[in-house]
């Protein structure tokens, strides 16, 4: 006999790319990508705030892996690298980085959504 649950409210939410919150959260997260990129790369220590392990790292499948984003453009970007990685085993410091300065660009010519994914393709 199968159990029958609640419909949930999604966790999905409409709101543009070219909000104050995603740019600010774009720009952090590739502040800690770009300084593991390259043989200036440095090192990044992870720790969450429940305790446990330290992950000492500058790989991005140990970073993304390890690094907790709560905000959904975030959880899309880092999944599309993590499975970039998993398909490639190369590059996903390169990808992260590119993904954001595509949408950093697309936020900053101020173009409209149509044009931005034909742009894109």
């Amino acid at each position: 006999m199968s159990r029958l649950e609640a419909k949930k409210p999604s966790l999905c939410k409409t709101e543009p790319l070219t909000s104050e919150k995603v740019r600010s959260t774009l720009s952090v997260l590739k502040g800690v990508i770009a300084s593991c990129y390259g043989p200036s790369g440095r090192l990044k220590q992870l720790h969450n705030g429940l305790g446990g392990c330290v992950y000492t790292t500058s790989q991005s499948s140990a970073l993304l892996r390890n690094l907790s984003v709560t905000h959904p453009v975030l959880k899309v970007l880092t999944s599309s690298v993590q499975n970039h990685v998993s398909c490639f085993s190369d590059c996903g410091l390169f990808t992260a980085i590119l993904c954001c300065n595509l949408i950093e660009n697309i936020q900053r010519l101020d173009l409209t959504p149509a044009t931005a994914i034909k742009l894109n393709k």
